[in-house]
C-alpha cells in the first residue's frame, strides 16, 4: 500500500524508478530470513515459560533524542511460539537558529518487525531473536535565503532488512532490547535536501543525510513488559 502511494504521488517526478529497484534485494532479504529461521532456528521446544512470556512490551529508544525524534516500539508477543509482531515508529520535530542559521526539521519513521525468539537463557532472563524489518521514512527540512525567503525540501524513504538481536526481561517488568542487522534503503528527495542539511549545524550534518544502499541499523530500547 505504502509502494504503490508513494510511486503514484511522486510518478511525475520519475521516482518510481526506485521502487522497482528496491523490491529485488528486500525479496533476497525476506527469503534469507524465512530460509535461516526454519533451517537453523527450529521451532524445538520450549522457547521459553508460561512465566517469563509478557503479552505486551512498550519500550523507547533513549538515543532518539540526538536526532530530534521520539522512538517508540510496541512488541506483541504470541504465547508459546517463540514469535512476535514489532511496530516501530518515530515522530522527528526540531527548531532551531533565526534568520539565515534558521534550521526547521519535521519527519516521521514507520518500522515493523516480525521476530522468531530461538533461544533462552533462564538464568540471564535473556531471549535471543533474529527477524525480519520493513521501514518508511519521510522527512522534511526548511532553511532561509539571504533574503529570509523559506527554502523547504523532502525526502521518501522506503526498505527492508534482517534484524538480530538480545532482550532481558527482569522480574520488576523492565526491558533491555539490543539490536543490528543489515537492511537496505532506498531514498528519493528534492534538491534543496542536502543543500538545508549542510546548514542544520554538526550533528545534523552528520546523521541528516539520506543515501540509498545498504546500511546496518543498530539500537539500543528500554520499556516495561506487562
Amino acid at each position: 500500500m505504502v509502494s504503490r502511494w508513494f510511486c503514484s504521488r511522486n510518478a511525475a517526478n520519475g521516482k518510481c524508478g526506485d521502487a522497482v529497484r528496491l523490491k529485488r534485494p528486500v525479496q533476497i532479504l525476506f527469503f534469507l530470513f524465512f530460509l535461516t529461521s526454519g533451517f537453523f532456528f527450529p521451532a524445538t521446544a520450549s522457547v521459553t515459560t508460561e512465566r517469563t512470556v509478557p503479552l505486551v512490551g512498550v519500550k523507547i529508544d533513549p538515543l532518539g533524542g540526538l536526532g530530534a525524534s521520539l522512538p517508540v516500539h510496541i512488541e506483541t508477543f504470541m504465547g508459546q511460539s517463540g514469535y512476535s509482531v514489532v511496530f516501530g515508529g518515530s515522530l522527528i520535530r526540531s527548531r532551531s537558529g533565526t534568520g539565515s542559521s534558521y534550521y526547521a526539521s519535521d519527519g516521521f519513521t514507520v518500522m515493523p518487525e516480525f521476530r522468531y525468539y530461538f533461544q533462552v537463557d533462564p538464568v540471564q532472563r535473556a531471549r535471543t531473536y533474529g527477524g525480519v524489518w520493513l521501514g518508511y521514512e519521510e522527512h522534511g527540512n526548511t532553511t532561509h535565503d539571504r533574503n529570509g525567503n523559506p527554502v523547504e525540501a523532502r525526502v521518501y524513504g522506503r526498505g527492508g532488512g534482517l534484524l538480530f538481536g538480545n532482550q532481558w526481561f527482569f522480574e520488576n517488568g523492565f526491558l533491555v532490547d539490543i539490536y543490528f542487522g543489515p537492511g537496505y534503503f532506498s531514498y528519493s528527495s528534492s534538491e534543496n535536501y542536502d543543500l538545508n542539511i549542510s546548514k542544520g549545524g554538526f550533528l545534523v550534518s552528520m546523521i541528516g543525510p539520506k543515501q540509498s544502499g545498504t546500511k546496518v541499523r543498530f539500537g539500543i530500547t528500554v520499556g516495561l513488559a506487562f
